[in-house]
């Protein structure tokens, strides 16, 4: 009954899951129960042998598919969905010791100790010998508490598995942390077998400087540092510089066991080697991951594929497409949500679409044909239907496509320039530049640099620069190659060079010539072929197909021959093309190449590796690839010899599976952060072993799946950094829409309520960094302590302590100065308020003391509609009826009017107190916004009536509720002109959205009772990410404290030094520009001393005060990348270059912080390879 309890317990846990997808999910549980009905009674029958398990079973299948499923759940921060998935696999077969052991981590993740001791006991019960459950159960007793135990798991997987290098350092570390001294030899021992196995480890050199010196050995000491410099020839010359200078300080030191400080300064500085980082993950968890998934089985049979075999029998056959028409370009555009490719021919002087509708093709005649890279398209005006942009030898000409499916010429609309219009181009590109949500042109003139047509918003374009240096190119790819979250330019030129230029965001892009090729290339694309992660640039060069990919480990670059080419296609030949695709469905990455009138391809076999001889296609140019007749198959587009436009369909043997998934933005209102069909972003996908990653470059993505029917779960990061997860299993559709939920709002407050953790509000809303307000503007750095207002009945004490936590649930990372407490002790029938707005400057920081407090008379919206009922309670029902513009945060122009009493009897300032919430723009929408010719957000502007029938404004820009559930307090003193209406219009084009409108009279000579209370308790710790509720368009999203979704990374978090977890409280009493430094999913938690209840008569409040910063992730606020340059009072502005830390103002002005409290170093690695399923 035991099992059964359990399984109870985990259903009745994920019934309490909500969201957005409520009718599947309904579904889903009624199928979960059925499971949980056949686990019942399955129990009962006998336990089955190894020897009978059948592969080709559907109850095989099925779990091998939940298994991977689940890992990918939790590693997508889905853990309620993880928990459900891995528990059906125990169902089917509770032999197997890695369900249970990935079931402990869960519990792990979630503070479940004791659901997980029990879990993993079960995993040790079914496998005793096995490393990696004995690793987790040493991981689950060491956070427990229990080191004697934790060195008993930990010695008994180090001597199963001796290769293990995480298990051996695991093992000394929890040794150092039993008895330093006592298990000194031990520990000496066990650290120079791990360097014996891996002995150019920088790690582990470096733990065996901080060991030796502790040991007074100088000679170890001498001996770690000269291997250290021995690798020291590829760093970065200030790296290589500091470490000498490191090194000698410690040398320096010799026979001081306390080096402490050279230590970690010399830690700091390899830290930011991608090397260091690989060699240390190699040792040891990051340090906010909990425990490690085991991604195999330990005893059922294990899939030995990650793609399906190749189909041998892979054949094409022609269709001619001409009508009897003779063209030199033919090949498949995508214009909307078709569910085959349209198509597109031209010659010089006319093209046509679909074989019906007739454009001119600005081509010469007699001129080179044109080149497949002459067409693209590309949706400028955001109406999620794809216009058509022609480059030739005769000019630029731009169709907008209607909702009639017919055409309209806008090239003279577009705000370019004749001598833009009619130079001679080789090829235009889609791609969003400046990464602020609308789409831009890239051109390639003939001979010369390329020109980038900015996209304004307001259908027109600006010329831009941005890649001078390269001229005459062939070809212009968009993705991320180096993993760093924002795509990055690869220009292909005539003479067959490749020029990388890195993306530094806010329109700044770096050539790197470390990318250099041996041979000039004839012909480029791009794709992870190998699974890895990473988008290889995949070149046709002479005898040759290269792939290049980066290198994070070392900051290059890395090249391998693909396939050597004997008999095949001559490069030299007009137009070489290279594509990529999975040509015959088995979920792995195909190439082909085409020159003169052939086609050449090959297949990738079931490990991802591309072998075998070339199969041909003749009589082929190609041109492109796309599905022709909605069967998932792609198709080869192009001409023939002779100029006959052909389709080359394409038809199998295996019957492998397939998808087209088609992302789209969330609509044409209210958001434009995403370009409509997210051109820019990428997909990855998880079923089984097989993983695979896409660029989105088209409005529709094709993924092989080989042998499943659908792909178990996908991974969409949006062109703006956004990640969305969706489940087959839960069901989602070809169209995926983006989830509109603000990546970065500021930290969240929680508080004890007396019954439960309970969202507050957020924080720090006035003090961002970088944020871009418009395509010029500098980012200001704004100083002001920041109150916020806890109502008495939402902080009660609990256990003599009031228990406030600060989370970082968003796109972020967060420097925390000060944070204390003020109790206002004040008598019942006195309300009491803080001004929580953001306005420059800023506004005073005090409390306002009001009596007679009421609701306004009548409130109407600027539609003339009643909304009094609305605005009456501070209850989450908001006037929301606002006239939407494309972009997120900026409305038209609109009002709320208000009508109050006749007013107060007695003497003193009445008040208007506004309580709503704003839904921000951000930096990119910001920069989007300030190239259109709309008005930028403005904030709010009261007016009155001015005596006459009209309005006069009383009140200019006053600022907006500076975040989630805020009040304003608007002094109407001497604003109204005499016998005139007391009405008050709140006039902005903000989306700002109103909960409760209230006036009163500031109490005059009222003494509040104050007292402020510093935390006797700070302390920074690792909690996850917090469910999302209230995820509707016009509610402000808040965090259900009581469910946690995740403890992997859900950002790209911002690279760089945060605080170690662990008491925190010296960083956050003072206004001294030391600060705790909070990443993604950690969170602060304070426990301020609790004060005797009020007298009678009195009731109490509270303010929260805090100091610091806040800077986000987006593409377009200042140095968005990295934790540097940090913040400090006196700052005026975020422009200065991150450099090294060493050169950073905090850092030398607080350099011991850096050894005692900063020193957990985070990269975006783990968010990266969170579908991989690395340890």
């Amino acid at each position: 009954m035991s099992e059964i309890n359990e399984v109870k317990l985990v259903f009745n846990f994920r019934t309490m899951v909500t969201d957005c997808k409520t009718e599947r999910i309904s579904a889903w549980l009624l199928r979960v129960t059925g499971v949980i009905l056949i686990a019942i009674i399955y129990s009962c029958t006998p336990e089955p042998s190894k020897s009978d398990i059948e592969t080709d079973s559907e109850k095989y299948r099925e779990a091998v598919a939940d298994f991977y499923t689940s890992i990918a759940a939790i590693q997508s921060n889905q853990a309620l969905f993880a928990v459900d998935k891995m528990q059906e696999v125990s169902e089917r077969y509770p032999e197997e010791p890695a369900v249970w052991g990935n079931l402990s981590v869960f519990a792990m993740r979630q503070g479940n100790f004791e659901l997980a001791t029990t879990r993993i006991q079960k995993a040790i019960d079914l496998a005793p010998d096995h490393a990696e459950i004995q690793f987790l159960a040493g991981i689950l007793e060491s956070r427990k508490g229990n080191i004697q135990r934790a060195l008993e798991h930990l010695k008994k997987a180090a001597e199963t598995d001796s290769s293990d290098l995480r298990v051996q350092f695991a093992l000394v570390d929890e040794l150092e942390r039993q008895d330093p001294d006592g298990n000194a030899k031990e520990i000496r021992e066990r650290l120079d077998q791990i360097l014996a196995k891996d002995p150019g480890n920088l790690a582990l050199l470096l733990e065996v400087v901080r060991t030796s010196a502790k040991w007074n050995d100088q000679r170890a000491v001498e001996e770690a540092l000269e291997r250290l410099g021995e690798q020291s020839r590829d760093w970065p010359d200030q790296v290589r510089k500091q470490f000498r200078e490191q090194k000698a300080a410690i040398l320096d030191k010799e026979g001081d066991e306390n080096i402490t400080f050279e230590l970690a300064f010399l830690r700091n500085n390899l830290n930011q080697l991608p090397g260091y980082q690989r060699d240390l993950d190699k040792v040891q968890l990051p340090a906010n991951q909990v425990g490690f998934l085991i991604d195999r089985f330990l005893w059922l049979p294990n899939p030995t594929h990650q793609a399906a075999p190749r189909d041998e029998q892979l054949s094409f056959s022609a269709e001619d497409r001409s009508s009897g028409k003779v063209s030199n370009l033919f090949k498949p555009v995508g214009f909307a949500d078709e569910k085959t490719a349209s198509t597109i021919m031209a010659n010089p002087g006319k093209a046509v679409v679909n074989d019906s509708i007739s454009l001119v093709f600005p081509g010469r005649q007699n001129a080179e044909p044109s080149s497949p890279h002459g067409v693209t398209t590309v949706d400028y005006n955001y109406d999620f239907l794809n216009d058509l942009a022609l480059a030739g030898t005769a000019g630029l000409r731009f169709y907008e496509l209607q909702h009639d499916s017919t055409f309209t010429d806008v090239t003279d609309e577009l705000n370019l320039s004749d001598e833009v219009l009619n130079e001679s181009y080789y090829g235009v590109w889609t791609s969003d530049i400046d990464l602020d949500g609308d789409l831009d042109l890239v051109l390639a003139p003939h001979e010369g640099s390329v020109q980038v047509l900015r996209n304004n918003g307001d259908n027109s374009f600006e010329v831009r620069s941005y890649f001078d240096e390269t001229e005459n190119v062939r070809n212009f790819l968009w993705a991320d190659f180096d993993q760093d979250g924002d795509p990055d330019a690869v220009l292909l030129t005539e003479e067959g060079a490749i020029h990388y230029y890195r993306n530094e965001r806010s329109g700044e892009f770096q050539r790197d010539d470390r990318l250099r090729m041996d041979q000039p290339v004839y012909a480029v694309d791009y794709g992870d072929l190998n699974g890895d992660g990473y988008f290889e640039l995949v070149g046709w060069q002479e005898g040759q197909i290269s792939s290049t990919s980066f290198a994070d480990s070392t900051g290059g670059w890395q090249h391998r021959r693909l396939l050597a080419l004997t008999d095949t296609i001559r490069s030299e030949d007009l137009n070489a093309q290279l594509y990529i695709a999975d040509l015959d469905n088995n979920g792995a990455l195909d190439v082909m190449i085409s020159g003169g009138d052939t086609t050449s391809y090959w297949l990738s076999d079931e490990h991802m590796n591309i072998a075998g001889s070339a199969r041909r296609t003749e009589h082929i140019q190609l041109h492109g690839i796309a599905d022709m007749d909605g069967d998932a198959r792609l198709d080869m587009f192009g001409v023939n010899s002779e100029g006959i436009p052909v389709v080359l369909g394409n038809s199998g043997s295996k019957g492998y599976h397939a998808r087209v998934l088609r992302p789209r933005a969330s609509g044409e209102l209210g958001d434009q952060r995403i370009n409509s069909f997210g051109i820019g972003g990428e997909i990855e996908s998880r079923s089984g072993l097989q993983y695979s990653k896409q660029a989105i470059r088209d409005p529709w993505v094709h993924l092989g799946l080989g042998t499943y029917e659908e792909a178990a779960m996908v991974r969409i990061t949006w062109p703006n950094g956004s990640t969305q997860a969706e489940f087959a299993e839960l069901g989602y559709e070809s169209k995926i829409m983006n989830e509109q939920i603000l990546k970065g709002s500021c930290p969240w407050i929680f508080a004890y309520n007396g019954e439960e953790m309970e969202f507050v509000t957020d924080f720090l809303w006035r003090t961002a960094l970088g944020l871009r307000i418009n395509a010029q503007g500098k980012a200001n750095v704004i100083h002001s302590v920041d109150w916020v207002k806890l109502d008495g009945d939402q902080l009660l004490p609990r256990n003599g302590y009031y228990d406030v936590r600060i989370t970082a649930d968003l796109w972020e990372t967060h420097f925390f100065d000060h944070v204390s407490l003020m109790a206002v002790d004040h008598p019942e029938d006195i309300e009491v308020f803080v001004d929580e707005r953001f306005a420059l400057p800023a506004p005073e920081q005090e409390l306002y003391a009001m009596s007679r407090v009421r609701p306004v008379r009548s409130a109407k919206d600027f539609r003339r509609n009643e909304v009094t009922g609305a605005v009456r309670e501070q209850d989450g029902e908001y006037v929301d009826a606002l006239p939407l513009t494309a972009y997120q945060g900026l409305a038209g122009e609109h009002y709320i009017e208000v009508e109050l009493d006749s007013g107060f009897s007695e003497p003193g300032t009445e008040w208007l107190i506004a309580s709503g919430w704003i839904y921000p723009t951000d930096s990119s929408v910001n920069i989007a916004i300030s190239q259109s010719d709309k008005t930028p957000p403005h904030g709010i502007r009261v007016e009155v009536p001015d005596g006459a029938g009209g309005w006069k404004v009383a009140r200019e820009n006053i600022g907006f509720p500076a975040g989630k559930n805020k009040t304003m307090v608007i002094n109407l003193e001497g604003i109204f002109e005499p016998n005139t209406e007391r009405k008050v219009r709140l006039y902005t084009n903000m989306e700002i959205y109103w909960d409760q409108l209230q006036h009163g009279l500031q109490a005059s000579g009222m003494n509040l009772e104050t007292t402020e209370l510093a935390a006797e308790t700070s302390e920074l710790r690792h909690r996850g990410f917090s469910r999302l509720v209230n995820k509707e368009r016009f509610k402000p999203t808040r965090g259900d404290y009581q469910q946690v979704t995740g403890t992997t990374p859900k950002w790209r978090d911002l690279t760089g030094y945060y605080t170690r977890f662990g008491d925190v409280r010296e960083l956050t009493n003072e206004f001294d520009d030391r600060y705790v430094i909070m990443n993604a999913g950690d969170e602060l938690v304070f426990r301020f001393p609790a004060l005797e209840p009020p007298g009678e008569g009195w009731e109490r409040d509270f303010v929260l005060v805090g100091d610091g910063w806040v800077k986000d992730g987006d593409y377009n606020t200042g140095h968005s990348k990295t934790v540097l340059p940090l913040p400090y009072h006196g700052m005026e502005d975020y422009s200065r270059d991150p450099g090294f830390l060493w050169e950073d103002p905090v850092y030398k002005k607080h350099k011991q912080d850096w050894a005692e409290y900063h020193t957990r170093y985070v990269t975006a690695e783990n968010f990266n390879t969170a579908l991989q399923f690395t340890k």
